[in-house]
């Protein structure tokens, strides 16, 4: 049902008579993603002086597409472009989350922690406090100003 959609779609967009070539395409994309097993989130256990490390991680897909037509009717005699156009794209990413230390007795999680994150929040929360404060000091120096005139 799928595959006759995406050939509809990008035959009727594209001046190209090979529909099937997006389609393919668009099959391995989805082979890739769906193939995903427990060894691409939890990476190969390694052993390590008597302990087991499995690396843990996290992914993230993205797939998007589009078509478009141009609504203006009238053309030039010179003009060869196509008045129909259509677009795929897609991404993943695969950011390390920790890891997992396992022994005769237990299982233990440690995380792996982001710098550039961490320095990202301090700085928000720094500057935020710096902000309020000023705010909070020019608040009471405007009431102690005020209370200043009245009893003055």
């Amino acid at each position: 049902m799928q595959k006759k959609a995406l050939s509809l779609i990008y035959s009727s967009q594209s001046g190209n008579k090979s529909p099937m070539k997006a389609v393919q395409t668009i099959e391995e994309i989805t082979n890739k993603i769906a193939s995903g097993n427990a060894d691409v989130i939890f990476g190969t256990t390694r052993e390590f002086e008597g302990k087991a490390i499995i690396p843990v991680s996290t992914i993230g897909y993205g797939l998007g597409g589009g078509m478009g037509k141009n609504k203006q009717k009238e053309k030039s005699k010179d003009e060869q472009h196509s008045e129909k156009g259509a677009g795929f794209g897609g991404g993943s990413s695969i950011k390390p989350l920790g890891y997992i230390v396992v022994t005769d007795n237990h299982a233990k999680f440690k995380p792996v922690y982001n710098l550039s994150q961490i320095l990202t929040v301090f700085t928000v929360v720094f500057f935020t406090t710096g902000y309020a404060l000023k705010t909070i000091i020019s608040q009471i120096a405007k009431i102690n100003a005020r209370a200043e005139i009245h009893t003055g």
